[in-house]
Parts: C-alpha cells; sequence; structure tokens
C-alpha cells in the first residue's frame, strides 16, 4: 500500500460538532453498565468525535489463563466490516511485539503508518489501516488490553486534543465495565443473601423434626438388647439422623459461613472426609474426587466451619479450572522443615509444626506472570461472569488470621497445586468423651425442658427419663418463668430453646437467671450461633448445644453443668 504524506486538520476539513456526540457518548455509557450493547454504542459515538471511520478495542480476557489468545476484541465503524480473526491476529501479534514496551508503561501512541517499523506497517496495511492512535486501558492487563482510533483514508496528523479524548474515553469505558461488574456482584450477593435466609430458616425446621426422631431412636436403642436385627436397624436409623444433621449443618455453613463456635479446634481428617462426601455428591460426574487424608489426630486451632468454607472454596476454584474434567484431589499430611521424610519447599514455613492441607486439579493452569496476583483482591482468570476475584483473597486472609502460609504453583496446561500450612495443634481427648452413654446416667436430678415443638419436647423428656433423670416439660418461655417463680423447689437443671415466639430463649434465659441466680441452664438451637452476636455462655448458661442432639454430649454436658 502506498503511504503519502500526513494530512493537517484544515485539510481534513472542519471538525463535526462534539457536543451531540459527547452527550449521546454518556448516555451509551450509563447504558453499558446495563448491558454490552451500551458499549458497543458508546464506541460507535466516539467515532466521529475523533473524526475516525474505526474503533479498535482490545481486552485481555479472563477465564482463558490456558487459551492461545486470551483476548477480546470489539470494534465500531466501517472498518469492522474487515475479517475479525485476522484483525484479532494482527493487533495480538503488533501488541505483543512493537507496541509491548510502550503499552506496558502506559504510553500512547499516534501517526501515520508510514512512520512505524516495517513490521508494523506490513500488519496495518494488510487491514487496510493508514494512521493510528492508540492508548493503553488503565489496569486493563498489560500490553493486550488499548483502544485504537484508525484512519483508513489517508495519513493524518492527529489532532492535539484527539490522545487526550481517546485516554479520557479509555478511563470511562473501563470504569463503566468495572461499574457493570460491580453491580452484577452486588446483585448476585443480594440473591446469595436471600437465598441464604431461606435456607438457614429450612435447615433449622429440619433439624427440629431431626431432633424428635432421634430423640425416639436413642430411648428405643436403649430398651432393646443388642445384638440383633432390630438393633441394627435402630442403629442404621440413627446413623440417617446423623447423616440428616450433617446436610443440615452444610446449609447452614453455607447460609451463614460467618457462624459457628470459634473457640472449637478442628480435627482436620473427619472434617477433609466430610468435605470429600459433599463433593462427590454434588459434583459433575467428569471431575474424579480424590481424598488422601494424613495423620489421625492432626488438628489445627481454625473452626471447623471456617476450615471447611477454606477448603470447598479452594475446591471449587479446581472444579472450575477443569470444565471438561479431571481429577481434583485433597491431601494432607504432617509438615514439620527437616524432619525424615520432609521434602524441602521454599513457600513452606521455615520452622515449626503444622498440617499442610493441599487441594490440586489437572485443569488449564494459570499463566507464570498471573500467578503472583491470584490472591490479590479483584483479580480473577476466570471469565466476569464467573469470578468475583474476591475467593482466593479471602483464603489468603482467613490462612494469614490463622498464622498460617498459602502457597501455589502451577504449569499451564496440567494444572495448579494449592498448599495451604496451618499450625498443628494437639488435641487430648476428654475421658469423658469417649464413656457410652450408660455410664452418664443420672442420679435422679429434676430437669425442666422448655420447647415451643412438642415432638421435640416429648422426644427429649423421654430420652432424659431413660436415663436416670426426672425431666419436666413447658412449651414456652414465658411458663417455664412462671414455674421457677411460683414453684417453691427449683429444678437443678433448664435445657431451654433458644429460638421460640413470644419470649425467645435469649429474653427467657435473662429472667430465669434474674429470678434465680443460680440457675442451672443449657441452651439448644436447630440455629448455629453467629460469631461475635450473643453468646449464651458469656450471658450466664453452663452450655451450648446444637438439635439434633447428640446423646454423649447432652449427658456430658448435663453432668458438667450439675458440677
Amino acid at each position: 500500500m502506498q503511504t503519502g504524506p500526513a494530512q493537517t486538520p484544515e485539510q481534513r476539513g472542519p471538525a463535526t460538532p462534539r457536543e451531540p456526540h459527547l452527550a449521546a457518548f454518556a448516555r451509551c455509557l450509563r447504558r453499558a453498565v446495563r448491558d454490552t450493547a451500551g458499549l458497543d454504542r458508546a464506541l460507535s459515538e466516539l467515532l466521529p468525535l475523533l473524526d475516525a471511520p474505526w474503533l479498535v478495542l482490545m481486552q485481555r480476557q479472563p477465564g482463558a489463563a490456558g487459551s492461545r489468545c486470551p483476548y477480546s476484541l470489539r470494534t465500531a465503524g466501517p472498518g469492522a466490516g474487515c475479517d475479525p480473526q485476522a484483525a484479532m491476529c494482527a493487533f495480538c501479534i503488533l501488541a505483543h511485539s512493537c507496541w509491548r514496551e510502550p503499552l506496558k508503561r502506559g504510553r500512547a501512541s499516534a501517526g501515520p503508518v508510514c512512520d512505524r517499523s516495517d513490521a508494523e506497517q506490513a500488519y496495518l496495511n494488510r487491514l487496510g489501516v493508514r494512521s493510528l492512535a492508540l492508548v493503553p486501558l488503565p489496569g486493563g492487563g498489560g500490553a493486550g488490553s488499548f483502544l485504537a482510533a484508525c484512519d483508513m483514508a489517508a495519513p493524518r496528523a492527529w489532532r492535539p486534543g484527539d490522545l487526550r479524548l481517546l485516554e479520557t474515553a479509555a478511563e470511562l469505558l473501563v470504569m463503566a465495565v468495572r461499574h457493570k461488574r460491580t453491580r452484577a456482584e452486588l446483585l448476585q450477593a443480594q440473591k446469595m443473601g436471600i437465598l441464604g435466609s431461606l435456607a438457614g430458616g429450612i435447615a433449622h425446621d429440619f433439624n427440629n423434626i431431626l431432633a424428635s426422631i432421634s430423640a425416639f431412636i436413642q430411648v428405643m436403642r436403649a430398651d432393646t438388647p443388642a445384638p440383633g436385627e432390630r438393633a441394627q436397624d435402630l442403629k442404621d436409623m440413627a446413623h440417617e439422623v446423623s447423616r440428616g444433621a450433617e446436610l443440615a449443618r452444610q446449609i447452614l455453613d453455607f447460609a451463614h459461613p460467618e457462624q459457628g463456635q470459634t473457640n472449637s479446634p478442628t480435627v482436620v481428617n473427619p472434617c477433609l472426609q466430610r468435605i470429600h462426601r459433599l463433593l462427590g455428591r454434588t459434583l459433575e460426574k467428569a471431575v474424579c474426587v480424590r481424598c488422601e487424608p494424613g495423620r489421625e489426630s492432626a488438628a489445627v486451632a481454625m473452626p471447623p466451619a471456617l476450615f471447611q468454607q477454606l477448603v470447598l472454596n479452594l475446591a471449587l476454584n479446581a472444579r472450575d479450572a477443569m470444565p471438561e474434567g479431571g481429577t481434583l484431589t485433597i491431601r494432607a499430611s504432617p509438615w514439620a522443615p527437616g524432619a525424615a521424610g520432609t521434602p524441602p519447599d521454599p513457600e513452606a514455613p521455615a520452622s515449626g509444626e503444622y498440617v499442610c492441607v493441599e487441594v490440586g486439579d489437572t485443569g488449564s493452569g494459570i499463566l507464570p506472570e498471573d500467578l503472583p496476583k491470584i490472591f490479590d483482591p479483584f483479580f480473577s482468570t476466570k471469565a466476569k461472569e464467573f469470578g468475583s476475584g474476591l475467593g482466593l483473597s479471602i483464603v489468603d486472609r482467613i490462612v494469614h488470621a490463622y498464622d498460617g502460609q498459602i502457597a501455589a504453583r502451577s504449569t499451564p496446561g496440567k494444572g495448579t497445586v494449592i498448599r495451604i500450612y496451618l499450625p498443628a495443634i494437639e488435641t487430648a481427648p476428654d475421658p469423658a468423651e469417649a464413656a457410652p452413654p450408660e455410664k452418664l446416667r443420672g442420679g435422679g436430678q429434676t430437669i425442666l425442658v422448655v420447647d415451643d415443638e412438642p415432638l421435640v419436647l416429648r422426644g427429649h423428656c423421654r430420652l432424659l427419663e431413660r436415663y436416670g433423670y426426672r425431666p419436666d416439660g413447658c412449651g414456652s418461655g414465658r411458663e417455664a418463668v412462671e414455674r421457677l417463680r411460683t414453684k417453691r423447689e427449683h429444678p437443678d437443671l433448664v435445657i431451654l430453646n433458644l429460638d421460640m415466639p413470644a419470649m425467645s430463649g435469649r429474653e427467657c434465659l435473662a429472667e430465669l437467671l434474674e429470678t434465680e441466680p443460680a440457675a442451672r441452664v443449657i441452651v439448644v438451637s436447630g440455629h448455629a450461633l453467629p460469631r461475635g452476636a450473643w453468646d449464651p455462655v458469656a450471658a450466664g448458661a453452663k452450655a451450648f448445644l446444637s438439635k439434633p442432639l447428640d446423646l454423649t454430649a447432652l449427658l456430658r454436658s448435663i453432668q458438667k453443668a450439675l458440677r
């Protein structure tokens, strides 16, 4: 293609009036927050402002780490009729060769094609471009993200304000895209909040149903001699109730991941096995989930709900990296630098004893230039509709909050492995915990059971009676307070349901302790306790237990409260 001297603004004729197009550009940007069509219209409105027939917006495309060309190309104007594949190829090559350093330094450039290098001229002439003005997108992904105005008619000298207008437009376009993403994330968060509240309510009602079933099963098991077919049937029924309780707990963890008892440590192996079962039921069949638990007694100070959230987050990230299927491996092992059998790892802690939890996949992997940024807030290699860029950032913050370390290794096309190192703790088993229920029998003490669910109330009274206590039931908090005020003899213990109509368990506890400061109360609930909110133990209760009640935990808590 022949190229002549650049045309001056005077040779190109009078400038197009800009005010109407600026107003239209602003309107389209507002629309771009809602839909993609607004972005295309905004690009079109820039054409007369720049007196250019073709605009090219090239962006690094999240979610294409393993792709041969991880970019998206949007065009506006008559030049958009050229072969899009040829345009993508040309601009991608130029962005990573001739333009790489200026774009990485955030520098704009403009001028006729004849002033550019031979390689640039060859590619741009093939597209029919005679003159070009190019600006990088702010924070847009390095050398491969820019906004370019192309003149197909003749070489031109760009007006002094053209580059400034192009730079401002690039900033506004990026802001519109980010605003759209933030708006979508906010709507998604609101949806998840509503879904979480609904799930929490369902799990609470489900736990109440399981609580009554579990109590009657425990009474029948206590009255049934073992071994025998009936005893095995009851054992299997109790096992299924436990599975239902685990499912309800997982629903509650999903509904309120910030809730849980903060002081309880996590024994790693049982928690990883629960996660393994959950993933096996929920992930696509094309994803093979492997779990390799470590030492039986390995434990960390992190609460179980938080530990589960951590590992599930990493596991779901690994799943997303394998859209066509693959192997997801969860592994736990002890880690002590310098110990026999411990391989050297420069990213691991330099001293101390740790539990290493490893989550690996055989997916697309992460590009070397992206790997150092994966724990940064809002950074994501997923497509924008599939990731907020906060998941790994939250994992990183939680791990460091518990004095741990996190490291990642990845090979594009082969997969990624993320390792979490958490300080190991010793968990000395309580001898009473291992004691069978028959050795935790009561001695005729009176227990007032307060619950608004008739079947739960009857089941818990039957169970307490079977294990040597004298239970008395009432169906509301107000009734419990009146009994304590009017009866001459107070019960030795009160088991109080937290979630009740009219007078809540929280109000009832306060009035019971006001009436009888020495009252012993165990609070139970089908909900998890919100971390940092009201704590029944701090308010004067002896213990808090979750429904459905574990028989051994209940009897042990009663014995401790009565001491």
